[in-house]
């Protein structure tokens, strides 16, 4: 499910007790693909409910979901991802690092 934060904080979603499982919805930032399994938990139930964040669409292919952002949006989902760039990144080579970073 696509997850955007509609809130004014960072929201972070747990996947297990390993921080590097975390999955951050940046405040403002775009969408995130977060796993069905945790969008089932009470956690993203309330989230949802009380308006801090909300569904946006379906999980879609990570290339088709990435080639539909913008730069900022792009930036957001790697900052989400903890994915380190240089600010004057062409939007190719941010979706190119966004993509080794996740079939690592």
């Amino acid at each position: 499910m696509l997850l955007k934060n509609k809130s004014p904080r960072l929201i972070s979603i747990n996947a297990s007790a390993n921080p590097e499982d975390r999955i951050d919805l940046m405040p403002a930032g775009g969408a995130v693909d977060v796993p069905d399994k945790l969008c089932g938990t009470r956690y993203v139930k309330a989230l949802l409910q009380s308006g801090s964040i909300e569904e946006v669409g379906e999980s879609k292919s990570t290339d088709d979901y990435l080639a539909g952002l913008t730069v900022a949006e792009l930036k957001a989902y790697a900052e989400g991802l903890e994915i380190e760039y240089d600010a004057n990144i062409k939007k190719a080579d941010l979706k190119a690092l966004i993509e080794s970073h996740e079939s690592e």
